[in-house]
């Protein structure tokens, strides 16, 4: 099963010289540009936020598959309520835009 959990942290204006300025992470890094983040963990979401002080948050983490959060609700919980909540804030609390997007699946 293929989990999205990317978190897009663009430290600079959006368009410009987008290649040094985003953060793109996962809880399983499989590329090299990638950078191991999961958003279920608190703490390291506060120092990634106080680290690149990033304007603009694109959350795309969740647990997708409707089985899996059925026979887990633990870390569908984690996932796609708690860790939500905390970009939220951390979000607003420096001042980034936050663009979320559901990914649901039908």
């Amino acid at each position: 099963y293929f989990f999205l959990f990317y978190l897009l942290i663009f430290h600079s204006e959006f368009f410009y010289q987008l290649n040094k300025n985003v953060l793109a992470t996962d809880k399983i890094v499989k590329e090299n540009w990638l950078t191991k983040l999961d958003v279920r963990d608190s703490v390291e979401l506060h120092l990634v936020f106080k680290e690149y002080q990033p304007n603009i948050v694109l959350h795309l983490a969740a647990e997708t598959d409707l089985e899996y959060c059925e026979k887990h609700p633990d870390i569908a919980e984690a996932t796609n309520s708690e860790a939500t909540k905390t970009i939220a804030e951390l979000s607003n609390r420096h001042g980034a835009t936050l663009i979320y997007v559901g990914t649901a699946g039908g």
